[in-house]
């Protein structure tokens, strides 16, 4: 861990047990895009990936994985063998300032280093140790790291107290795809129109909007 440390990596959060389920809790660079980020268990590293969305978007699927994401189900499984074992498993971070550039061209610091830094600490939940079968179906579900989620659709019935109050609700089964609390999303009320209605939302709770002013 102390290597990470050094070239930059901090503390970002944690991961727990509630009841049969993992949680995490983090305490810095939860909006941030395009980082780097390590599972470290008891001060080893265990996992290193990046991703394009928010630290917080990619945590969440860790912790609740959708059907055929492998990589999301399986560290899913070793987390929580870890905790129940009474391991800490902490989560940091690296974050591109996006003040690196070769000439005009923007160096990708998560890019850059994440195969090296996976070829020299060999952290074992990054496939090293696995057989071939179980690298080839990780590897297959990398494509988690980098692609953003598929759109989700669902039904929802505007009410008359959703217009009077200015917010709605939506199930348990859909929390999960409008973010986290007080995280940003905006709502396009129109198809192909320029001057179609945009409503910027702000998440309150597991599962509500409150609508605000675009």
């Amino acid at each position: 861990m102390n290597r990470l440390l050094e070239i930059g990596f901090a503390p970002a959060g944690h991961w727990l047990l509630r009841g049969e389920n993992v949680i995490y809790e983090l305490a810095n660079f939860g909006t941030q895009r395009n980082i780097l980020y390590a599972f470290v268990c008891d001060g080893e590293v265990k996992y290193v990936g990046k991703t394009v969305q928010t630290l917080r978007s990619r945590m969440n699927g860790y912790q609740t994985p959708g059907n055929g994401q492998t990589t999301n189900i399986r560290n899913n499984a070793l987390i929580k063998a870890s905790l129940r074992q009474g391991t800490t498993v902490e989560i940091l971070a690296l974050p591109d300032s996006g003040l690196m550039h070769y000439g005009q061209f923007h160096l990708n610091l998560a890019a850059g280093l994440e195969d090296s830094i996976i070829n020299v600490l060999k952290p074992e939940w990054n496939g090293q140790h696995m057989t071939p079968k179980e690298t080839a179906e990780l590897s297959q579900g990398e494509q988690d790291e980098t692609e953003p989620a598929k759109l989700k659709h669902f039904a929802l019935t505007l009410q008359p107290t959703y217009f009077q109050q200015g917010f709605f609700n939506v199930g348990t089964g859909q929390s999960s795809l409008f973010g986290s609390d007080g995280e940003k999303i905006e709502i396009f009320c129109g198809e192909n129109d320029p001057s179609a209605l945009t409503v910027t939302c702000t998440v309150r709770g597991p599962e509500g909007c409150i609508f605000e002013p675009a």
